[in-house]
């Protein structure tokens, strides 16, 4: 949905004219007065795929025998917009009033048929294979005669623009984009996955993407003018997958944005709907500015609490991605965060540079995360009916050079401080070996007397991980049939996760205040139930 400085309301209808008939309905009730005509609004409200189609900039030949527009834009559009003016003047307080703009709004579909028909001809032949001849293309496109696109061997391109539901911006809001685009733009568009190969010939950035939202929010966003407005719900993947990566960087270029997550336990922003959600507003900038990125950190809440959750957030400003050249806005929401960030990549090295194909160093990762990482210095035990003792698909191995011990990083990943980390840079799904093997590591900081430190903690985590697990029997049914595997519960073991983020801290620099804020990071969430009853830390 897109606004205009009069104040007036634009909703286009991706593919199904009823969202627009409901529209219109909805308008209609709240603005109905008694002796009054229900307004007239269909210049306000279009059915059409809102993704698939072009502009004067792109429809254009390669040949050249002149100009598409003989006269420039402006002139074309100046007699359509004289009777758009025409026909808000009139209004819509009589049924006389509308049934005079419906015949003005009619005579401006009239007057954009031509330059239509040209704009489904460029863009329907590129979807028919491009363009056999190129003069004789150029020449159709300066036609001033609407006869001339009446030919048998162009109702392939009719039926390819009708099947696709092409949609015009320019033309269909031409008083807008004289005007330099819409004011504001909102949304929750459609979670859609889709293939390229429908969208080539639109020029998108965010093509690579593959999903809707992407492409309506970067349409959305061309279609504002300098300093409009925009705002968005769409999911949290959305900034925290690499397949998303073209969207990340128009979302964050040019723009001054402010971008909120928010995660699906123990309350979710959707009720039913396992969803995590990020939400996007803020205002689009001139061309070569510089952007202004203010971020929350990963918000969970009771659903008790929903009521003030938008109350409550705070923002901070963001420059992480530029300043530790990273790949994704990490979820910051306070300024310690970003000093625990710059002590992590003071380090020069990462945990990758220490990694290889096969050697006797090896830990043990779940894959599967809600409040914890875990991390092993063993198989854990799991058995299946159809292959007996194996290592479970939800355990990853990682093998390390002769110089590591698998103890160090066995305490990492299951601190708090990798938790924390983990959160900032990922989509909070999935937990991968990427995700290891980028977190800051120089193993010339890890001493020998803090080695054997923690080599002792890791020896205690796993006693605690075995002593606090619980043997688990579940029939899968089909081919996989009666598995069983053990359960394990890291917030009974937080006393020492907690010893081990101390000495993490004395290694990586980091004080007490930021130590402190990181061994209760999340405390309340991770230490309790959904239903937000706290659980006791130890259970012997």
């Amino acid at each position: 949905m897109e606004t205009e400085s009069s104040g007036k309301m634009h909703l286009r209808d991706r593919y199904h004219g009823l969202a627009v008939t409901l529209a219109k309905l909805s308008l209609w009730l709240i603005s109905a007065a008694k002796d009054k005509a229900l307004s007239f609004i269909d210049h306000h409200l279009k059915e059409g795929n809102s993704i698939i189609g072009t502009d004067r900039h792109q429809v254009k030949t390669s040949s050249q025998v002149g100009p598409l527009f003989e006269t420039s834009y402006q002139q074309i559009m100046g007699p359509v917009i004289s009777r758009y003016n025409t026909l808000n003047e009139i209004g819509s307080a009589t049924k006389e009033d509308v049934e005079k703009q419906k015949e003005i709004y009619n005579e401006i579909q009239s007057m954009l048929q031509l330059i239509k028909k040209k704009y489904d001809y460029y863009l329907a032949s590129q979807y028919a294979g491009g363009i056999k001849d190129e003069y004789q293309f150029a020449s159709l496109l300066r036609s001033d005669d609407i006869s001339d696109f009446d030919q048998p061997d162009m109702e392939g391109l009719w039926q390819i623009a009708k099947d696709k539901k092409f949609f015009h911006w320019e033309l269909e809001f031409p008083e807008v984009f004289l005007r330099w685009g819409f004011d504001i733009a909102i949304g929750n568009p459609p979670y859609v996955d889709v293939t390229a190969e429908e969208y080539k010939y639109l020029n998108l950035r965010t093509i690579n993407t593959r999903n809707l939202y992407s492409f309506m929010m970067e349409i959305s966003i061309d279609n504002l003018k300098n300093s409009g407005y925009f705002g968005f719900i769409v999911p949290l993947s959305s900034m925290y997958t690499p397949r998303m990566s073209s969207l990340q960087n128009f979302m964050t270029e040019e723009k001054e944005v402010y971008i909120s997550s928010f995660a699906i336990r123990p309350a979710k922003i959707f009720k039913n709907v396992e969803q995590r959600i990020c939400i996007f507003f803020g205002k689009k900038l001139i061309e070569g500015s510089s952007s202004s990125i203010y971020t929350t950190g990963y918000i969970r809440w009771y659903a008790r609490e929903r009521k003030k959750l938008f109350d409550c957030l705070q923002f901070s400003l963001n420059d992480c991605k530029e300043r530790f050249n990273l790949e994704v806005v990490p979820k910051v929401g306070s300024a310690i965060e970003i000093d625990i960030l710059n002590k992590l990549y003071s380090k020069k090295k990462k945990i990758k540079d220490y990694v290889c194909k096969i050697s006797n160093n090896s830990i043990c990762y779940h894959g599967a995360v809600r409040y914890w990482l875990k991390a092993f210095n063993y198989i854990p035990e799991f058995y299946s009916e159809r292959k007996g003792i194996s290592q479970s698909s939800e355990y990853k191995s990682i093998y390390f050079t002769e110089d590591i011990d698998p103890n160090i990083i066995v305490c990492l990943i299951n601190s708090s401080l990798f938790y924390w980390y983990w959160l900032l840079m990922s989509d909070e799904r999935h937990f991968l070996r990427k995700d290891i093997e980028d977190f800051p590591f120089d193993i010339n900081d890890f001493d020998q007397i803090n080695t054997g430190r923690l080599d002792f903690l890791a020896e205690q985590l796993m006693k605690s991980y075995r002593y606090h697990s619980s043997d688990k029997t579940v029939n899968l049914g089909g081919r996989t049939g009666i598995v069983r595997y053990y359960e394990f519960r890291p917030r009974y073991s937080k006393h020492i996760i907690d010893e081990i983020d101390h000495l993490l801290g004395e290694i990586y620099g980091i004080s007490d205040r930021e130590i402190k804020f990181i061994v209760n990071y999340d405390t309340r969430f991770r230490m309790g139930d959904d239903e937000g009853e706290l659980i006791s830390e130890t259970k012997n």
